[in-house]
C-alpha cells in the first residue's frame, strides 16, 4: 500500500468522522427546537453509524500509526536513544488492537479487505518484535568504551553512540542467533556492572 493511498484513507476516515459530529450538534438542535414547538422529537440513528464507523477507523488510524512508530524506530530516532519499554509497550497495544479488529472483520466474507490489511499490520508487529532485543542492547546506558569495543568487534564495524546510527543499519546486517546471543551477553554484563556502580557511588 502506497503512502498516498494511506494517508487518503485516513482522511477520509477523519472528514467521515467529522461530519457525523456535526450531525449529531444538528441533530440536536433540531430535537430542540421540535420540543420548543410542541413537536414530537425526531429520532436519529447516528449511534449505529458511529459504530459501524468505528472498526474501520480503528484500523486506519493503527495502519498510519504502525507505519509512523516503525519508521520512526528503524530510521529517525538514533538507535542509542531508543526506549525499548515505550518500544514494547507501543507494539503490545498495537498488536492488541490488530487481534480484536481481525476478530471482528473474520466474521463476515464482506470484510476481505480490511481483514488482510489487519493480518499485514500483525506481520510487520511480529517481524519488528524480533528487533526489540536488539534495540534494548544498543540503548543499554550501562555499555562502557570498552563493551562498545567487544561489540564492534563482533559486528565487524565500528560502533559507538558517539556515532549516528540508527536501528535500520543493524537490522538490515540480518545477524545470526549466535551473534544476538553474544551482544545480549555484554549487555547484560554492563547492566550488572552498572548496578553495582551504582550501589557503590550510594556507599
Amino acid at each position: 500500500m502506497s503512502d498516498a493511498m494511506m494517508e487518503e484513507a485516513v482522511k477520509g476516515i477523519e472528514h467521515f468522522s467529522a461530519d457525523i459530529k456535526n450531525y449529531e450538534v444538528e441533530a440536536a438542535e433540531i430535537r430542540k427546537n421540535e420540543e420548543l414547538l410542541g413537536f414530537t422529537a425526531s429520532e436519529f440513528d447516528l449511534d449505529k453509524l458511529k459504530y459501524n464507523l468505528k472498526p474501520f477507523e480503528d484500523l486506519w488510524f493503527l495502519i498510519r500509526d504502525k507505519k509512523e512508530k516503525i519508521e520512526g524506530w528503524r530510521k529517525k530516532k538514533q538507535a542509542f536513544d531508543l526506549d525499548p519499554e515505550e518500544i514494547e509497550k507501543d507494539v503490545k497495544q498495537m498488536y492488541s488492537t490488530a487481534q480484536k479488529l481481525k476478530v471482528q472483520f473474520v466474521r463476515s466474507k464482506v470484510f476481505q479487505l480490511p481483514l488482510k490489511l489487519t493480518e499485514t499490520v500483525i506481520t510487520d508487529l511480529n517481524e519488528f518484535k524480533k528487533h526489540i532485543p536488539l534495540a534494548r542492547v544498543l540503548s543499554n546506558k550501562g555499555l562502557k568504551d570498552r563493551h562498545w569495543t567487544v561489540i564492534s568487534e563482533i559486528l565487524s564495524t565500528n560502533v559507538h553512540p558517539s556515532k549516528k546510527d540508527y536501528l535500520s543499519r543493524f537490522i538490515d546486517m540480518d545477524l545470526v542467533d549466535d551473534k544476538y546471543k553474544q551482544l545480549e551477553e555484554i549487555s547484560d554484563t554492563a547492566s550488572k556492572e552498572y548496578s553495582i556502580e551504582k550501589i557503590l557511588q550510594k556507599m
